[in-house]
Formats: structure tokens, C-alpha cells, sequence
């Protein structure tokens, strides 16, 4: 057996070796699992924008054409919020990728969904103005509108300013008693007493927001978002965003 070991030996790191090499051309991402990939900052492919459910034009929105032809890996962050106070017949997004950039003509779905079907949206008014950065807002009558329900998430709606909006966790509130409403993860934009307004669901767990990653194929060049709010004859009012994150190169 002794003057097989040296063979035997050389066999195994021949095998090793070969088989290192073929999970590499299978899948070549592997050879970079140690790398620092190259990520383009999140940016604003559609900002805040208000669709109403009008049945025409204001009601049905796209991105237009996001180019991923430079990306390794791509990821959209798409929100929708209620901003009218009635029942919600949902909202559909739709996703398709192109294979080709530039050529509108290749865009395939990837996807499609309705969202905040069957909700409807309550709205207290801001009693104060808030300075950029606070966390207890001033709120006029949070129980009686609906914004005692704590541990979820609520939309602020700038109507003046919509790329003020933003979207909030809500920890805490006075009741009415002493009109305010605690949130984290938000208070980021100025909120002003006359134009803002905080939208929720006045139903315990239930959000007036919809949030989701959607990951993009490595195969697509190019990728359009269209929010339809025109999904059914009646609903609300709605905001709608969409953010995309690209990861480039490895390093």
C-alpha cells in the first residue's frame, strides 16, 4: 500500500483541484464570495408621487426606464400609502424587465400585485410645527383620529412638499389628552402644522403602508415599475414611490 500512497495522494489533490475548478465556471460568482462589492447608493427612480383613483392618467403612473445594464445585482424598493379616507380597493404594481437596454420593445413581466386591498385610511391632523429630526409629534386628537394603535407603521404626508413625505414606526401616543403621537425610524423632514398630515389604519396591526424588495434577474438590462390605482371604480387616493439599488463591480 505504501508505494500506492504517493498516487493516491496525487489523485486527490487532481480530484480537489478539478472539482474547485468546475464550481467556479458553474457559477463564477463564487470566485468573488470574498470580494467588496461596488453599490450605487439607493436613488429615487420614481419619488413621492399622489395617484388618485380618478379612473384617467393622475390615477395610473410609471418609473419609466431604470438601466441595470451596468449592475451585478439589482434591487427595488417600491412603497405605497393610503392618503385618502375611504375603502381601499388596492392598488396594483407591476414589475417587467427588458433583456435588451434601451429597447423598449423586450420588456417581459417579472412580476404583479395587489396592495391595501380592503383598507381604509384615517387622518389626524399636526397641531404643531415640527422641526426636522423630532420624534414626538404634536397631533391633534390621536385617539379620535384613529392614531392610538402603537407598533406599526404610518405614513406623513407633506401635501405641499410631497418629496417631504416619509414614512414612520409609531411607538407611542398620549391619547387625546395631550395630543402627540412618538415614532422612530422617521421625523427626518421638516413637518409643517398646515400641510402635513399623518395617515394610519385605525385598526390594531394593520398599517396604511406597503413596503417590498423585489430582486431583479442578473439577465435584465432594464426594468419599468407601473402603479395602477385605477384597479377598481372606487378606492383611495394613494402615494406611491419607487427606489433602486445597484451593486456594479467587484472588487
Amino acid at each position: 500500500m505504501k508505494k500506492y500512497a504517493g498516487k493516491i495522494m496525487q489523485w486527490t489533490l487532481v480530484s480537489l483541484t478539478l472539482f474547485i475548478f468546475f464550481v467556479i465556471c458553474v457559477n463564477p460568482h463564487i470566485a468573488y464570495a470574498a470580494t467588496t462589492p461596488t453599490k450605487t447608493e439607493t436613488t429615487e427612480a420614481m419619488g413621492w408621487t399622489e395617484l388618485t383613483n380618478t379612473g384617467d392618467a393622475a390615477g395610473i403612473k410609471e418609473t419609466g426606464t431604470i438601466d441595470v445594464s451596468d449592475s451585478y445585482r439589482s434591487t427595488l424598493h417600491i412603497d405605497v400609502c393610503l392618503s385618502e379616507a375611504a375603502a381601499h380597493d388596492g392598488t396594483e404594481v407591476l414589475v417587467f424587465t427588458g433583456s435588451e437596454a434601451g429597447v423598449d420593445g423586450s420588456w417581459s413581466e417579472l412580476t404583479r400585485f395587489v396592495v391595501l386591498s380592503g383598507l381604509t385610511g384615517i387622518k389626524s391632523d399636526f397641531a404643531n410645527q415640527e422641526a426636522v429630526g423630532q420624534t414626538v409629534l404634536g397631533i391633534t386628537n390621536p385617539e379620535t383620529g384613529g392614531a392610538d394603535h402603537d407598533g406599526k407603521r404610518i405614513f406623513l404626508e407633506d401635501t405641499a412638499t410631497p418629496a417631504q413625505s416619509e414614512i414612520a414606526y409609531q411607538i407611542d401616543n398620549s391619547g387625546d389628552a395631550s395630543d402627540t403621537v412618538t415614532i422612530i425610524g422617521g421625523g427626518l423632514d421638516h413637518q409643517k402644522e398646515t400641510t402635513s398630515d399623518l395617515w394610519t389604519v385605525d385598526t390594531f396591526g394593520v398599517s396604511a403602508v406597503f413596503s417590498a424588495n423585489i430582486a431583479i434577474p442578473d439577465s435584465a438590462s432594464q426594468v419599468n415599475v407601473i402603479f395602477n390605482n385605477w384597479f377598481d371604480t372606487t378606492g383611495s387616493d394613494v402615494y406611491v414611490r419607487c427606489r433602486v439599488t445597484k451593486f456594479t463591480d467587484l472588487n
